[in-house]
């Protein structure tokens, strides 16, 4: 196992995402897409990691998908931290970066 191949050879990733307005769940990080190589489509799959919490994302391809509203005032919310494993499909192994 090792880190994700992250395009700019770093080994973490910061995203940023607009809190939720009401029950929105329809706002785009930036960047919109994980910088990770390989298509998630035929090259790699990808899977989010959520240590000790409930998941706050879904992948659709490289782009996040909230799964219910952001609200970081109620959750005394700043960020949130995860994991992203990735297999790459003509391979055996798995890469996980956070």
């Amino acid at each position: 196992m090792g880190l994700c191949e992250v395009e700019s050879g770093q080994s973490n990733i910061i995203l940023d995402i607009e809190e939720s307005r009401e029950d929105a769940i329809d706002q785009k990080t930036v960047p919109e897409e994980l910088p990770v190589s390989g298509d998630p489509y035929n090259e790699t799959t990808l899977e989010l990691i959520f240590p000790g919490r409930q998941p706050r994302f879904k992948l659709n391809g490289k782009k996040l998908q909230l799964l219910e509203p952001l609200d970081r005032d109620d959750e005394n919310l700043s960020h949130v931290v995860f994991q992203v494993r990735q297999k790459y499909l003509n391979k055996n192994d798995f890469a996980t970066g956070n």
